[in-house]
C-alpha cells in the first residue's frame, strides 16, 4: 500500500486494485464483492525501485506506483493458471474474455 494506491490480494486468481490522489478508500461491501472474508492467500512482494512485484500462485503484477495507467499497471497469468501462453492485461484494456 502507498499514499495513493492500495493492491488487496483477495484469492489467488482476484486482486482488488486501488487509487485515489488522496489515499481515500473504500473499506465496505462493494457491488461485485459483498464480502472480504476469504482464506489467506499466499503471496510475495518485492520493490526494486522502480516497480512493485507481486505474485501469487496464478498472477504475476507489475505496478509502477503512480497512476493506474497501461504503461505503469500490468498482469500477467501464471502456467499455474492453466493458460500455457500466459494471457496478459494492462490497465485500461478491454477483453470480452476475463483475464
Amino acid at each position: 500500500m502507498g499514499a495513493t494506491w492500495r493492491i488487496t490480494v483477495l484469492t489467488s486468481r482476484l486482486l482488488r486494485l486501488e487509487w485515489h490522489p488522496h489515499g481515500e478508500f473504500v473499506d465496505g461491501p462493494t457491488q461485485l464483492v459483498t464480502s472480504r472474508d476469504f482464506p489467506a492467500a499466499p503471496f510475495t512482494v518485492h520493490d526494486d525501485g522502480a516497480s512493485l512485484h507481486l505474485t501469487t500462485e496464478h498472477l504475476e503484477l507489475t505496478y509502477d506506483g503512480a497512476a493506474f495507467s497501461p504503461a505503469g499497471l500490468h498482469i500477467q497469468l501464471r502456467h499455474a493458471a492453466g493458460v500455457p501462453y500466459g494471457a496478459a492485461w494492462n490497465f485500461g484494456d478491454v477483453d470480452s474474455t476475463d483475464l
